[in-house]
């Protein structure tokens, strides 16, 4: 197939790639602010030589604290556990639905917890690092959609709620989606935007255990909920991985604009360029490209490419970084060049 325009590629370093390059583990990166400079000078600047002739196709980490999914979760309470070599994970709360609601109706003071005031000196560590850079107060607290916080909150027995108290449920979402929008607001305020945007969007990846034929009833109308609490109606992108081609429909009921189906073994690039009308991306995982050749990378690129996704990308994790999966990334690059020329693979 021949190609009208370059394509858009891009490798993802995650954070954790510099730390390991860095040496230290991910538990100090997390909680200890006096080791960012380690981080950054030992793991972060090597990888910016080593990838300096690669412009925009290769993002980087920036100077920002660390990404944490659960900050939001941290917020209401939640437990986070941070192990030495893996990503943060967060235990869940309630015993009980009705536990869950009586507690989402509690009035909650984002800035009123350990890891909010942690986050805080590590905002004001990294505007003394970097004198002429805009850093972002607490940036890297985030949150998780509303079925994936629902679910962290009450656990797998969320989805037995579902089927055994639908109506309790649904207002446990609507409380906790409530909640997610007050909570991106506090953060809007922090950084001095306006709490509404022309657009938003949401990682919300627990939702692809919910089967489609309840998806309509216990998904949408939350996605819909968030987004049209934090925008006006603009453009709307959704990360939701795992999803089946059955779900796919529903995504235009949430008026989704652009979809990144991250990792999402029962679909595949052609699938979504024939089932949906919006821009989508694609991605390479990192434990796949580690078990290819120089060959199965440019074979991927090649059917990947036929189905024109907005952007193929890959990433390079911690894992990639132990196993010298550089070369590995040079082959996924440079299997773009003939497409850029327009060449027919």
């Amino acid at each position: 197939m021949k190609t009208k325009k370059p394509v858009l590629r891009r490798v993802d370093v995650l954070d954790e790639a510099a730390v390991y390059v860095s040496g230290l583990n991910l538990r100090e990166y997390f909680l200890n602010e006096k080791a960012f400079e380690k981080y950054w000078e030992c793991g972060v600047v090597p990888l910016q030589k080593m990838f300096r002739d690669e412009g925009d196709r290769v993002a980087l980490p920036g100077a920002t604290t660390p990404m944490l999914s659960y900050g939001h979760l941290a917020a209401l309470g939640a437990t986070v556990r941070y192990p030495d070599d893996s990503q943060p994970n967060v235990e869940r709360m309630f015993d009980s639905i009705e536990e869950g609601i009586a507690w989402m109706r509690r009035d909650h003071d984002f800035a009123d917890n350990d890891t909010f005031r942690r986050y805080a000196r590590y905002t004001e560590m990294l505007k003394a690092y970097f004198p002429d850079r805009k850093i972002e107060p607490v940036d890297g607290l985030r949150s998780e959609g509303p079925l994936t916080t629902a679910v962290l909150l009450r656990g797998q027995d969320f989805y037995v709620d579902m089927y055994e108290r639908p109506e309790e449920t649904k207002e446990f979402l609507r409380l906790v989606t409530d909640n997610i929008v007050q909570y991106a607001k506090f953060h809007r305020r922090l950084g001095g935007y306006p709490e509404v945007s022309a657009g938003t969007g949401m990682v919300d990846d627990f939702a692809a255990l919910v089967s489609p034929g309840m998806f309509g009833e216990f998904v949408i109308p939350y996605w819909n909920r968030m987004m049209e609490g934090l925008s006006t109606g603009g453009s709307r992108w959704l990360h939701c991985e795992g999803l089946a081609q059955g779900h796919l429909p529903y995504l235009a009921q949430a008026g989704i604009t652009h979809f990144q189906p991250s990792v999402s073994q029962k679909l595949t690039a052609p699938m979504l360029a024939e089932a949906l009308a919006i821009p989508f991306e694609w991605l390479l995982p990192p434990f796949k490209i580690m078990m290819m050749g120089q060959r199965d990378i440019e074979a991927w690129v090649d059917e990947t490419v036929s189905a024109n996704p907005t952007v193929v990308h890959t990433e390079m994790d911690r894992q990639t970084t132990r196993q010298n999966g550089i070369e590995k990334i040079r082959f996924f690059l440079n299997a773009f060049r003939k497409h850029d020329k327009g060449e027919t693979p």
